[in-house]
Order: C-alpha cells, then structure tokens, then sequence
C-alpha cells in the first residue's frame, strides 16, 4: 500500500490495527481529544480520517460531523460537512469490538493469551506493550487473514474515500 493521507488513530491499538492491512504512516492521536484537536487544527482543508472507539465522554469537535453511515460490524462513518474531514467511530471500545470481530470469525482469543477482556486491556492500554506484543500482533494478523469483516469494512471506507478525496 503506497497511498499516502493522513490517517489519525486514537491510540496505540487502533494504530496496531491499521498496519494489519498495511497502513504503515499513521500521526497517533494519542487520546481521543487530542485525535480530534488534530483532525480539526492540523489538517485544516487536506484529507484526513481519524479513528476512534466510542467512549463515555464525547469529545469537543465530534458535534461538528454528520453520521454517512452506519454498518452492522460496529462501526461508523462521520464527515465535518463540507470537509475532507472524516471520522470511523468503532463501537463499542476497541477491546470488546475486537473480540466480537474473534467471535464473528470462529477465533479463540485465549490461543493468543487474551482468555478475558481484562487481558487484552492490559496489553491494548500499554503504549509500548500495544506494539511490541507478539500475540496481539498474531491475533490482529489472524483476524486480518479470516476476514474479519470489521476489519474488511474499515479497510474499504479508508480506500472509498481516499479514491473520492485524493
């Protein structure tokens, strides 16, 4: 993948995510407050698609999109009108969305160590640990190769609207 846009995930897992399918250039976020200050201010009139999970608190900005879309695999497609702004909201947070994605394939999260929520949550919230942990990266890699459709749909509305923006 040699398509260059900016990509703004909101924290180390969801970047993990993204480089699954091989998008390697991503700015982190580094909260979702911060995703969202990004997307606002440092990419005023360029292309730019942040990545969030649905949290407890919405942050300051989100009440400027507009919901395009929504599919059956958690996720949400949002666009500032008349921007090249856009947001794919995961629900619920990204641990239970990734281990409803294991569900929907027939995975068992447990071979790759993550046997509850809490496990997975230990290495997800870890900024190094998030990159570095081998079985994270397997079971991504292993959702990625069963088609996780989660992940499918992810990956074509990032290609859709960079076909139509770019």
């Amino acid at each position: 993948m040699t398509k260059h846009f900016e990509l703004i995930p909101e924290d180390g897992a969801i970047q993990a995510l993204l480089k699954t399918p091989g998008y390697p250039k991503t700015v982190l976020g580094d909260g979702i407050g911060n995703t969202m200050n990004k997307l606002i201010k440092q990419y005023h009139n360029k292309f730019a698609i942040a990545l969030i999970d649905d949290d407890k608190v919405k942050p300051k900005h989100v009440d400027l999109f507009t919901r395009l879309l929504e599919d059956t695999d958690h996720l949400q497609l949002w666009q500032k009108p008349e921007s090249r702004h856009f947001i794919i909201l995961i629900k619920p947070a990204i641990e239970d969305w990734l281990l409803n994605q294991a569900v929907l394939c027939d995975i068992d999260p447990s071979k790759f160590g993550f046997a509850n929520l809490d496990g997975l949550k230990r290495v997800t919230k870890n900024p190094v640990e998030v990159h570095k942990n081998q079985a994270f990266q397997q079971f991504l890699h292993h959702l990625f190769q069963k088609n996780a459709p989660g992940f499918i749909q992810t990956e074509e509305w990032i290609e859709q609207l960079y076909d139509k923006y770019l």
